[in-house]
């Protein structure tokens, strides 16, 4: 383990420790904790997604106000970038990720226009630089239209930069983000069954005793 992933479990560990001292707690050696790490981060970050997506769903409803715009732009971009995240993965560990054909059914078609709404944001807009619909932007060059004895000229950009999907398809973003954590969800419990299983009937009182985090 390299250094610094050693300073962070570290720190991890004296965290639970902290969080819960009135019960004995067990740390899950890597071969029985890595499906269920990655289905319990992926909950994680869809529990996230919806928090962000309902408040960012508020503050459309409510109305555009040019002191909520930059509020709203980090909403609806943290909710592209961690939706995605569950759908991709960049690391040399290729862990596991989401496939959105094992989850949706042929009668969700707005729910998979959805997803790939936001996937195509993410790929075109938000993670990436280039000319799409959510990015315009025209520079212009300004004068006085009075002379004056010291004229000058200013150069300028106007952009118009989206910053959602709008309400209706952000009910329907709700709609998906729900629909993705219950499916996780379902896996994760299943998952969680068959290692309480081992745990319970696979290692002695000994070997548990040094899972004990202290």
């Amino acid at each position: 383990m390299t250094d610094w992933k050693q300073v962070v479990i570290d720190k991890i560990r004296q965290q639970i420790l902290d969080e819960h001292p009135t019960t004995n707690n067990f740390a899950l050696p890597d071969n029985l904790s890595r499906k269920l790490k990655t289905y319990m981060s992926l909950r994680e970050d869809l529990i996230l997604c919806i928090k962000i997506a309902t408040e960012l769903k508020n503050l459309v409803e409510k109305g555009p106000k040019d002191d909520t715009q930059h509020i709203l732009t980090a909403l609806w971009s943290s909710m592209i970038i961690i939706y995605g995240k569950c759908f991709t993965d960049a690391s040399k560990a290729k862990k596991s990720k989401l496939e959105i054909k094992h989850i949706l059914t042929q009668g969700q078609s707005s729910l998979l226009d959805i997803h790939e709404k936001i996937m195509d944001t993410r790929h075109s807009y938000i993670a990436h630089r280039g000319d799409n619909e959510n990015d315009q932007s025209i520079v212009f060059f300004k004068q006085p239209k009075i002379r004056t004895e010291n004229p000058y000229t200013e150069y300028q950009i106007k952009s118009l930069r989206a910053n959602n999907f709008g309400i209706e398809n952000l009910e329907r973003s709700l709609e998906l983000l729900n629909t993705v954590y219950s499916h996780v969800d379902q896996k994760l419990r299943k998952d969680w069954e068959k290692v309480h299983n081992d745990v319970m009937t696979k290692y002695s009182p000994d070997e548990l005793a040094a899972w004990l985090i202290k």
